[in-house]
Parts: C-alpha cells; sequence; structure tokens
C-alpha cells in the first residue's frame, strides 16, 4: 500500500467552476499545507458531461483517478450510471479490484455495505436521516 495512504487525517480542496463537468481536487497535508495527492476524472463523456448539467447529475457515471504529486497512480474510483442504488467499484494502481461499496436499497439517511474484492462483507457505513 502506497504510504501516502498511511495517514488519518487529509485537507480536501474542491476546484469549482462555473461550467465544469469534472469532478477535481486536491488532497492536501493539513500539518504542513503540503499537496500529497490529486484526483481527477479524465476521460469523461460528451452525454455524461451533458447531464451533469441536468437534474440527472447524480446518476451519471464516474471514474475518479487519484495520483501522488508525480502524476502515479495510487487508487482509482468507478461507478456505472444508477437509478436506484449504486455500487462504487475501489481499483488499486494495476487496476485490480480492492473492494465496492454497495448502497442498500431502503434506508434512511443512507447506507453503504463494504465488501472486498471477494465479495465478503467488511463493514456498514450508515447515515443518519435527521442529521
Amino acid at each position: 500500500m502506497n504510504p501516502i495512504l498511511n495517514r488519518n487525517l487529509y485537507l480536501i480542496k474542491e476546484h469549482i467552476g462555473m461550467f465544469k463537468a469534472s469532478n477535481n481536487f486536491d488532497i492536501f497535508n493539513p500539518d504542513n499545507g503540503s499537496q500529497l495527492m490529486t484526483c481527477r476524472e479524465p476521460n469523461l463523456g460528451f452525454f455524461t458531461k451533458l447531464f451533469r448539467f441536468t437534474d440527472y447529475k447524480r446518476m451519471t457515471p464516474f471514474h475518479v483517478v487519484i495520483s501522488d504529486n508525480q502524476g502515479k497512480k495510487i487508487i482509482s474510483v468507478k461507478r456505472g450510471v444508477t437509478l436506484f442504488r449504486s455500487d462504487v467499484e475501489i481499483f488499486d494502481e494495476n487496476e485490480r479490484l480492492i473492494g465496492v461499496f454497495k448502497q442498500k436499497f431502503f434506508s434512511f439517511g443512507g447506507k453503504f455495505e463494504i465488501h472486498d474484492a471477494n465479495d465478503r462483507h467488511l463493514c456498514t457505513l450508515q447515515g443518519k436521516w435527521t442529521g
């Protein structure tokens, strides 16, 4: 595992823009302000860009690549088109599946089960509908 990922605290800054369809973030060390990683969505298709400016934005697919300062891929996060529930896949630098966040269909506040590459349930993330 990359040593950059062994930290417990990160500062994340989103790149904002008026007509920006892609997800772009920079990740910093909050102790000294140095940039550790970049998150980019490099290969956005035309229709995905188009739908990102509509009410269907949360249904659009994404493939975010997280790289170190030298541009070497560390990890990537990917989801296909979704209607009711989504499965978000996590890949290592060689595009091997590490795990999956599986959204539960009926949950107030949001609920995800985290599975490893062999589809074994590891833990559950759950929000509160009041929070």
